[in-house]
């Protein structure tokens, strides 16, 4: 066989396998419409709506629901965590839950724009205060114990936290909320700012 025959039987075998191939992806179809990973469609759109709350958007940038941050949440927490870090994660969302209905005898996506806003407000001091106090009552603790563990975090700090990062680190969060160079020049470890101005990614 000379070179020229022996490249058409390569193209064709190999142009055969990749029809195949493309054959049966094409025939695949996911059993069910549910979100990919350990969150329902339902809580991610809760977290579209705790994230649109807490970084809605505004004329110069779209907010955390046009970003979906409940879907990169979903997949960080399904990939990355490990199984004590996503039962964590699924509690704190959970209990998030049921404060909502708790105070507003409703569910969150229902509630008015000036509810939600009321509710994450009231619960973020909540949370803020009850940091102070840990980082004080661990402070103390950690002075006469060599066995010292850390309280844990008030459950919403994690939740606002993953939220931020999510957002920050989409496409939209990166190029619209803050200023982001895909090919960045020299570094300048000084550059002038002005009050108003979007940060840099």
């Amino acid at each position: 066989m000379d070179r020229r025959d022996l490249l058409k039987s390569i193209a064709i075998l190999t142009g055969g396998t990749l029809i195949g191939a493309d054959a049966l992806l094409s025939s695949f179809t996911y059993p069910n419409s549910k979100a990919i990973g350990i969150l329902s469609q339902n809580q991610i759109s809760l977290l579209n709506e705790l994230g649109e709350t807490i970084l809605p958007g505004t004329a110069k940038s779209q907010g955390a629901r046009a970003a979906n941050v409940g879907a990169l949440i979903n997949t960080i927490v399904s990939d990355c965590y490990t199984k004590a870090q996503q039962t964590t994660f699924l509690t704190s969302l959970t209990q998030v839950n049921a404060d909502i209905l708790k105070s507003l005898k409703k569910p969150f996506l229902s509630a008015s724009k000036a509810e939600k806003h009321n509710f994450l407000t009231v619960l973020d001091q909540q949370a803020y205060n009850f940091q102070k106090e840990k980082q004080q009552k661990d402070r103390e603790s950690k002075k006469d114990n060599e066995k010292f563990v850390a309280t844990p975090n008030h459950y919403f700090t994690g939740l606002k936290q993953l939220i931020l990062w999510a957002y920050f680190n989409s496409e939209i969060g990166a190029t619209e909320a803050l200023r982001f160079v895909s090919v960045p020049t020299r570094y300048e470890g000084c550059v002038p700012y002005h009050k108003g101005e979007r940060a840099w990614y």
